[in-house]
């Protein structure tokens, strides 16, 4: 009985093509899953060559606002 994004707000923690295909469309943050882990890969053979010691590095993420998330709604 709730509507979204009325009521409720929906999002997904990964983005797939599937989230475009209902109605509304749902709001995803997109981890870039596939240059994850293509860096992870490559740090890994770095690693394993003794070409780096260690790494740390943060990827971008990218949140896609879309149609199943409304405003925050203020406390009572």
């Amino acid at each position: 009985g709730h509507k979204v994004p009325d009521d409720v707000s929906i999002m997904s923690a990964d983005d797939t093509n599937l989230l475009t295909l209902v109605a509304p469309k749902i709001t995803a943050v997109d981890n870039h899953l596939y240059d994850l882990g293509t860096k992870a890969t490559q740090k890994l053979i770095a690693l394993s060559r003794g070409e780096i010691r260690s790494c740390r590095e943060f990827l971008p993420v990218e949140l896609k606002v879309r149609g199943s998330t409304g405003p925050a709604r203020k406390k009572k």
